[in-house]
């Protein structure tokens, strides 16, 4: 499978959880860093990596600071056999967000399940916003089975 690599418009480093572990960000518009004060941080689901978002991110790189994360055990960060906790990759994602201020987060499918995790444990002051894609916001219990969807929408 051949990995696609970030534009040039794009660049790469990598951080350090709490727990030791090493992942990788990617990052586009940091000049904007300090003249906008917004952030636009972008997490991926289950899976896939940080470049899925390399489009979104060389636009609003444009006028924005923004950043995407490549998980634990996902897309170029460490392989770790430990830390696939709701808590532990909220813990992440609060370690990621440590040095910014005013950010708006956007979670796709188990990204957005991380953030709501990551506001549940560390709060929300830190974000400017938050954008849920394509995701349930893990509703207890779910929802119940219509066996005949037609029916019940007469």
């Amino acid at each position: 499978m051949e990995i696609v690599r970030a534009a040039a418009s794009l660049s790469r480093h990598n951080f350090q959880t709490s727990d030791g572990v090493t992942l990788s960000v990617l990052e586009a518009g940091q000049n904007h860093a300090k003249s906008r004060g917004l952030t636009i941080a972008c997490i991926p689901g289950w899976s896939m990596p940080a470049y899925l978002w390399q489009r979104q991110m060389e636009e609003l790189g444009r006028r924005y600071h923004t950043l995407a994360m490549d998980p634990r055990g996902q897309g170029e960060s460490q392989i770790p056999s430990f830390g696939y906790t709701a808590e532990r990759r909220a813990t992440d994602l609060h370690d990621f967000l440590q040095p910014l201020s005013n950010v708006l987060l956007i979670g796709w499918s188990l990204g957005a399940i991380e953030s709501l995790q990551y506001i549940d444990m560390f709060g929300s002051q830190r974000l400017a916003g938050l954008v849920l894609v394509d995701s349930s916001v893990g509703e207890e219990p779910a929802p119940a089975v219509r066996r005949n969807l037609y029916a019940a929408a007469a």
